[in-house]
């Protein structure tokens, strides 16, 4: 099964099947995509993505994401951490695809 139909297959019936965002994710952060997809869908949540970069963020449906705003126990997917003061971690890694979720003001990969 190819990427695009193995997409669909999941994202069949649910309100992620046309979204470009969470295809790109799952296309290109491998395994890391397909379990950001599959927390997005369990737990129905909102997605944003980054307006600089592929990054992806995922929130309940009444909170909001900005550059100086993470709601607490929202998501994040990047290749990218620990840059300028932002998208800090735990364990300070800077270049590596994950997913972290955010506490506390920091990120905590799961």
């Amino acid at each position: 099964m190819n990427y695009i139909e193995e997409f669909k297959k999941i994202t069949s019936g649910t309100k992620y099947q046309d979204s470009e965002a969470l295809y790109f994710v799952f296309r290109n952060f491998g395994k890391e995509g397909k379990r950001f997809l599959d927390i997005v869908i369990e737990n129905k949540l909102n997605i944003s993505q980054s307006p600089y970069s592929h990054s992806l963020y995922a929130f309940r449906g009444n909170e909001e994401i900005s550059w100086t705003y993470k709601p607490e126990g929202s998501f994040r997917i990047s290749d990218h951490w620990n840059f300028n003061g932002h998208c800090i971690t735990e364990d300070g890694v800077h270049f590596a695809i994950m997913i972290c979720q955010y506490h506390n003001g920091i990120y905590i990969r799961i």
